[in-house]
Formats: structure tokens, sequence, C-alpha cells
């Protein structure tokens, strides 16, 4: 056994996954990745298990969603005693140095986690350089997203409010204070939440420049990744923003959180909506937010 397992969640989009796990094979051995199958039909899940090499394959009868499927490879890595774990999802595939440059960043004991820099499969523009959280607001950013990669990137860690889950390397001991993922989120969020929780024990959350993921952005969804809404990321994206307020915020800070997300957030992206030609999704919005004042979460409804 290695000293870090590595795992990737898959949901009917096995032709996806095995790229990922092709890449994680230049730098693993089989035995240190682990395939979550998250519910996938016969068919899919029939793929995935004859194009796996001696990995470990855990097989969930239902789609528990994203943090629900982390959940089960990072409790049975857990068990196995590593002493770092790293997740890729799984429309992303990982450079060969990546993995040694985000094990380095872990050599500070202040870092409890460390992210590579996320660029577009397609055209290697920057989609993930570091998370803005305004924590008032309740709203996420990617300051960067679109801009070039620039050749000279630092090799050194650089804080950020929280890490993009396409790509995290995890110490495993954080994971005995701060508890597994929030699956009650289902999709989206639950990698912003983790990240609030693990600062907040006064742990830092880093990047590496130099450590890069290539991601085929929403191709793990099988959402259009064209446009920034869908009919499921308009309802997650409003539901989990709120329900992020409502678990992590407290005080005056909840109440102007929730108070931007009605009056500020939901206008803007209704006007994005109609701009972008998906104004078709925005009953699918509504009932999010709904859903996420009356504290309802899980799967979309």
């Amino acid at each position: 056994m290695g000293e870090i397992a590595a795992f990737v969640v898959n949901w009917n989009n096995s032709e996806e996954t095995l790229k990922s796990v092709h890449s994680l094979r230049s730098v693993f051995k089989s035995q240190d990745i682990f395939v979550v199958d998250n519910g996938s039909n016969i068919e899919d899940l029939s793929v995935l298990s004859e194009g796996l090499l001696g990995e470990n394959l855990i097989r969930s009868e239902e789609n528990l969603g994203y943090p629900g499927g982390a959940n089960l490879a990072i409790s049975k890595i857990l068990e196995q005693g590593y002493g770092k774990l790293m997740s890729l999802n799984n429309d992303a595939e990982i450079r060969s140095d990546t993995v040694s440059k985000l094990e380095r960043g872990l050599d500070d004991e202040s870092i409890a986690m460390v992210a590579p820099w996320v660029v577009y499969r397609d055209n290697k523009k920057i989609w993930y350089s570091g998370g803005k959280y305004y924590s008032w607001l309740g709203i996420a950013r990617h300051p960067g997203k679109g801009s070039e990669l620039q050749d000279e990137r630092s090799g050194q860690p650089l804080d950020t409010d929280y890490l993009c889950g396409c790509c995290i390397m995890f110490r495993s001991s954080i994971f005995k204070s701060t508890g597994l993922l929030d699956d009650r989120f289902f999709i989206y969020s639950e990698d912003i939440d983790h990240s609030i929780k693990v600062k907040s024990m006064g742990f830092r959350v880093c990047t590496i420049p130099s450590a890069i993921v290539e991601h085929g952005i929403s191709v793990s969804t099988g959402e259009d990744s064209n446009k920034h809404f869908s009919q499921m990321r308009s309802y997650y994206y409003a539901r989990n923003q709120i329900l992020l307020i409502r678990w992590s915020a407290t005080g005056m800070k909840k109440i102007v959180g929730i108070f931007s997300q009605i009056f500020l957030l939901a206008p803007f992206n209704f006007l994005r909506m109609l701009s972008e030609g998906t104004l078709r999704y925005w009953p699918s919005y509504a009932t999010g937010v709904y859903h996420g004042l009356r504290n309802i979460h899980g799967p979309m409804r």
C-alpha cells in the first residue's frame, strides 16, 4: 500500500471515467486507486468494470450524489490507513508531475488540503486558480477564470478561500475533525463547505500554481458547458448557495446572505438567463431558492 490513494466517482459516464483512471495509472499503483460507481445503469457499469485493471471498484446501488459517492471512497481509504488521499473528477485528467507537487505542498503541517490549478481541456485556459467566497453575500467566484495560463508559475502554496472539488489532495487526519463531505448538498457547494470547516479549525487550504489538471467542465453530469445554466445547475446553484449560508453562517451574516440571494443574485441570474437564452430554466432556479429557504436538501425534487 502506498502513502497516497486516489479516487474517482462515476455516474453513467464510464468512458470519461476510464480516461481519468488511465491518467492516474501514470502515478498510482492499481491497488491505490478507488473507483466508485454511483448507481449507474448496468450497461455503463459493465463498461467500467471491463476497463479497470485491478483498481478497487466500490459499487453503490443508488446515486448518492457526488459527496455521497466520494464518502464511500474516503471511508474505505481511511479504513486502510493511507496518510493522504486525492480526489479527481471523472471528467478530468491529471498530469504526471501534479501529484508530487501537491504532496510537497502538504509538507507544511499548517496546510490541510491543496489543489492544482484547473484548465479547460480544449483550450488550456484557466478555469480555476483559486476560489473567492464572499461570505456576506453567499457568492463564490473563480478569479482569473478564462485567462491564459502563464508558463512560469510558482510551486509554492498560495492561500485561497476554498478549493475546487475537481481535484484536491487531503491530509487524511483532517476528516477526523471535519467529518466526511456533507452529502446533503448532493452536488455542488460541498467543496466550499468543507473548505470553510477546515479553515475554521485554523488550517490553511492552498493551491499549487505549478500543478495542473485538465478538466472537461460539466462532462461528468452530461450538461452543456457552453451555458452557465441548465435545468440541473439552475436548481442546485440556487438551492445550495442558500443552504451553505444556512449551515455555515450565523447572526447578521446569515440574514444578509439570504437577503442577497433573493434580492440581488436571483434578479441578476434572471437577466443572465435571459441574455444566454436559458430563461426556460428559471422555474428550476426559483424552485431551488424555495427549497433552500425551506431547508430541503438531497437530490433535486
